[in-house]
Order: C-alpha cells, then structure tokens, then sequence
C-alpha cells in the first residue's frame, strides 16, 4: 500500500554525508526528548551517541548559513470570531483559520473581492448547531455484537491519540440500571466509547440515532452526577466528550471540556511524580491518561492557537514518562506524546515572537527528525497475519501519528513560506506593472524553510490519500480533520 500501509513520517531535513561532531547549539536543541530503545522495552534519556552524525553535521550547515538571515516576521494575526450565539471567540495567530484570512487578504490585494475572499462567513467560527429535538430510540433496539462493532471502530478511530487504561470491551458487561457513582461513571464511560464510533460509522440514519443517542445520555449522565470528586474516570468522560466534540465540529465546547479533564488531573497530581506508595499497574494507568490527556489538549490548542491547558505542567513527570514501559499496544500513544511535547515548544517559542528565528526553526526541526528517526519498530514495520481489524487500527494510528508530524512541521515552517510567498508576490506585481521599484530579495534560508512546508503537506494528504484509496478511513476522522484543516478550510 506503500507510504498509507505504514505511514512513517516525512523527513524534513535531508540525508548528507557525514563529517562533523555535535555542536553545543544541537545538543541543547535536541536533549529533552527521550530516545526509543525498542518497541516493547524502558525508554530512557539519549546520550550524544543516539545523534545521527548526518543530521548534526546538516543542521550545523543550516543553522549557521540562517544565522545571517533576517526572521520572518509573523503575518498571521490573533482574531475574534462570531460564535453559534454571536459571542466572540479568540483564535491565536498559529491557528489555522488566522493563516486562512492571511491567504483571503493576500488573494484579495492581488486580485480583488472575490467569493474565497469576502466570504460571508469569514467573520464566523463556522460549528454545528446542537441538536435537541427528540430521539426515537432505545437502547433494546441495539444488541451487543453492533455494540462490539462501535467499541472496535472506537479503538480504531483513537488509535495514536487516547488510550483509556482498560480493556473496554469490559464496558459492555456493566448494569443497565447503574447504582453507585462508579457504576454510573462507567456507564457514561461506556456510552461516550459507542457514540464515538457510531460517529465515525457510515452516515446511515439509524447510526446517528444510536449515536445521538448514546452521547446524549453520557453527557446527562456526567453532569448529573460527576462533578464534585475528580476522579480517573471524570478526566476520560470529559476527554471522550472533547474528542467526540471535535468529531462534531464542535471545537470551543471540545476545548471547554479538555479544560475540565485537565483541571480533573491536576488534583489528581496525574501531572506530578507518583509517591512509593502507588503501585507499578496504576503509575501506568496514570501516565497513559496524563499523557492522552495532554496528546488532545496540546493538539487541539495548537490548531486553534489558544493556550494550552497542560502546557506548563509538561516537566513535572518528566522522570516518570522516561522510566515508563512502553508495550506495543501503546507505542502510538507515546510517540504521539513525545511529539506533543515539541509541538507545545512550537507555539511557546516560536509564535510568542514578533517573528520566527530562523535558527530556532532549525533546531525545533532537528528536534522533529529525531523524533521520527527513534519511532519503534511497532510504528516502522507491518505485522505478520494481523486480523484486518487490528491491522486497520494500527493504520490508522501510524496515519494520525504521521500526519501530526507533517503538521508539526507546517507549523515550524509556514511563516517563511509566507515571507517567500510575499517577496515572489511582490516580485511578480513589479513584472505585470512594468514600475520600476526596488523589490525584496527572496531570501535562500526562507526559501529552504518554505519548501519544507509545501513538502510536508503534499506529504500529509498523500499519507490520507492512500489510506483513504485502501479503503480504510473512517467516515469522521474528528482531530484528523482538524489537523488538515490548511487545506479543507481552503476549499470550502
């Protein structure tokens, strides 16, 4: 199936031959970010023979050639957009709606008004409507092998970004009629996991109503009795309820309810060190949710350039995460999280500028390319007679772990594809006007910089392209959307 079979993410900065020892500059640069010894084995701290000699010796070349180029100031701008009820939202400048009305606003001064450019929406952070007419369902009409089918396609539909901490095929063997408070959470639990994958089900009218359904009575179920005690399975109830939300282009009450989840786990300390007196199974559990919890919310800040609720909570654990043991099962989780953490490095040090630094740029794409150069065999290699299930499942988590890594680097480079774009704008409106002006010089290292970007999106849609073409992409891919949001927001 080629690049959708295994999805091993792009690289950005290409091979050379190598000559030169690490520099302080790189070391510094790429430190903090845990090397893989292996698919099912401890993770710990790299040392400097972990470094590709190849990739120090190009970023060395780099960064010192774009240490004479000047920073490519930030065009894209925060905005306030118009709610369903006509509130006005924030939206940083890293977001990809502020980098779509950069494109209209360059569109509309090289050729005018235009239905892209002074579309009646624009003002508007277009989400859809809640439903709350009446459902003609019950739970009787569904029987427990649809609900397996739900519970897989969920498993499938998360893979690389949540990971629960149990088995929830076990879900399904709860009360119909819960009595204690963690009978009730379970149940909850249970009817987010089923509303999540009928989401993401082919759009049938009776799988909307079992998907209505369901997240409607989780939803009651949660705020009708769970939140005055934080507990492990209020931070995944509002997790599930974030990501079901994004699959409902329902980004601020995703956000809002990643904010819960977050606030849920600091007073649980999911973000500090675990004490001696906390057992080896359930310092696991803990940092699997910590960790999905911070995969969602860093994610989802970034795409909408808002502050990140775990974002200054991120070291804390640090030793925990690196001492963790990582199975298979759990491989796209990790690694989703370990490029979570340079995702949140982006937006920290690169977007709170005035402009982006070109020798910062580099050393947060070294920080990239050793990310994807220690990914496990898990993620690198198919298995051998996997179920189609399982062997879907781990696609599409190889697709969503790539494809945050093209974003990942989108992010990093697209302000010098805008500065390239603008000099070759500029450059072009002085040929067709014939006026002989002094016209920007198109800067090499921005130019460089800009090509990553476009690579890594040709990148990201081919790796969507083929998974799509092998027929096993799931109807709504929520975050998935979200994070190819530069180009559906384009096109609509």
């Amino acid at each position: 199936m080629g690049r959708g079979r295994t999805c091993i993410p792009f690289k950005s900065i290409p091979d050379t031959s190598p000559q030169s020892r690490p520099s302080p500059t790189i070391q510094t640069a790429i430190e903090d970010i845990p090397a893989w010894s292996g698919s099912s084995t401890s993770l710990q701290s790299p040392t400097a023979s972990h470094v590709p000699d190849r990739a120090d010796h190009q970023l060395e070349r780099v960064i010192e050639a774009g240490s004479r180029s000047p920073e490519a100031t930030h065009r894209t701008l925060p905005r306030m957009l118009r709610n369903l009820q006509g509130e006005r939202v924030y939206v940083g400048k890293a977001a990809s709606l502020s980098f779509l009305q950069l494109l209209r606003d360059t569109v509309t001064q090289h050729i005018g008004p235009s239905q892209f450019s002074h579309n009646f929406n624009s003002e508007d952070m277009l989400e859809t409507e809640a439903r709350h007419d009446s459902l003609n369902f019950s739970e009787g009409r569904l029987a427990n092998d649809e609900k397996c089918r739900f519970i897989q396609t969920f498993q499938t539909v998360t893979s690389g970004f949540l990971f629960l901490g149990f088995n929830t095929e076990s879900l399904l063997s709860g009360d119909l009629e819960p009595k204690t408070d963690r009978e009730k959470t379970r149940a909850a639990i249970s009817d987010l996991v089923i509303a999540i994958g009928a989401q993401s089900c082919p759009n049938e009218p009776e799988t909307v109503q079992i998907e209505r359904f369901f997240f409607t009575r989780g939803q009651q179920r949660t705020f009708a009795n769970f939140l005055e005690d934080p507990s492990m399975d209020i931070v995944r109830v509002f997790l599930l309820m974030s990501f079901y939300m994004f699959g409902a282009c329902r980004r601020n009450a995703a956000f809002m309810y990643l904010g819960v989840a977050a606030r849920s786990a600091v007073a649980l300390g999911l973000h500090a060190e675990s004490s001696g007196s906390i057992s080896r199974s359930e310092q696991q559990e803990r940092l699997q949710l910590w960790m999905s919890l911070c995969v969602i919310d860093l994610l989802a800040s970034s795409i909408l350039g808002r502050p990140a609720a775990t974002s200054s909570l991120l070291r804390e654990n640090k030793r925990e995460v690196h001492r963790m043991t990582v199975t298979p099962a759990e491989a796209g989780l990790f690694a989703s999280y370990q490029l979570s953490l340079v995702l949140e490095e982006i937006i920290s040090c690169l977007y709170s500028e005035k402009a982006a630094s070109i020798e910062k740029a580099d050393s947060l794409l070294a920080k990239l390319n050793r990310w994807s150069d220690h990914l496990p065999e898990s993620i690198r290699t198919s298995s051998e007679n996997e179920e189609p299930s399982m062997a879907q499942e781990r696609i599409i988590g190889n697709m969503h772990v790539a494809c945050s890594y093209h974003f990942a680097v989108i992010l990093v480079t697209r302000p010098f594809l805008i500065s390239t774009l603008s000099v070759r704008l500029a450059r072009l409106h002085q040929t067709l006007s014939g006026v002989a002006i002094d016209a920007p010089e198109e800067d090499p290292a921005h130019s460089r910089l800009a090509a990553a970007c476009t690579d890594s999106a040709v990148y990201m849609l081919q790796t969507c392209m083929e998974v799509h073409q092998s027929e096993l992409l799931l109807r709504n891919m929520g975050i998935l959307k979200c994070v190819t949001s530069h180009f559906h927001g384009i096109s609509n």
